[in-house]
């Protein structure tokens, strides 16, 4: 075993402070690389996990790849694509709209009432006027609606997959970019092979993870 990748989405903050160091200490003494993997962004992510070094993070659904306050690598629409995205999505009038980049996100003024609902997935959040000249590279978009599966099939919107987050927010993300290939990135960059990794998420990944790491241990 040589990677383990934990899906957090599903986790509480409070689960994660309690279990989380025992984890991370047991990787490191049996020299196993750690991945973090989110749709969130990769400033809150290092918020919660900064006190601890060497770990890899695939953010914004695989978007943004993170190692050390480096780059990785980015999976970056371009200028036209940004702007043919955003007509669709302003075209939804019930529909609020984040833009993610790799710097920061961001967010009209005119829908400041909706700061905090993208808060709790964005450590760096910016109000602008509008999103015309935004000095960033655009990796996702979210929208925050009223009945987020109900919307979600309503949604055609070219360049982009969407997928319902929570209740009332979906991310629209580039096409055939995931969490997994944002995994397997990293593989190639450490030339890892696939059979030496195991991916975890929902509630139980934390617990899941450290029954294989006593196994791996033993073994």
């Amino acid at each position: 075993m040589k990677l383990i990748a934990i899906n957090i989405d599903d986790l509480k903050l409070e689960s994660l402070m309690n279990d989380f160091k025992i984890i991370y200490n047991e990787m490191k003494e049996q020299d196993i690389t750690l991945v973090i993997t989110s749709n969130k962004q990769y400033n809150k992510l290092y918020s919660i996990f900064s006190v601890y070094d060497n770990i890899y993070y695939v953010a914004e659904n695989g978007a943004l790849i993170m190692h050390n306050n480096e780059v990785i690598e980015k999976n970056t629409f371009s200028e036209m694509e940004v702007v043919l995205i955003l007509e669709d999505l302003l075209e939804y009038s019930d529909m609020i709209v984040c833009v993610s980049g790799v710097k920061g996100a961001y967010l009209q003024s005119k829908d400041r009432a909706y700061y905090d609902n993208f808060k709790q997935y964005y450590e760096k959040l910016e109000l602008v006027d509008n999103f015309e000249e935004l000095d960033d590279q655009v990796i996702k978009f979210v929208g925050y609606v009223n009945n987020a599966d109900e919307s979600s099939d309503k949604c055609d919107v070219m360049f982009v997959e969407n997928q319902v987050i929570d209740e009332h927010l979906i991310a629209f993300s580039m096409e055939d970019v995931t969490s997994n290939t944002g995994i397997e990135a990293i593989c190639r960059k450490m030339n890892i092979s696939k059979d030496d990794i195991t991916c975890y998420d929902g509630i139980n990944a934390l617990e899941e993870a450290s029954e294989l790491l006593k196994r791996n241990k033993i073994s």
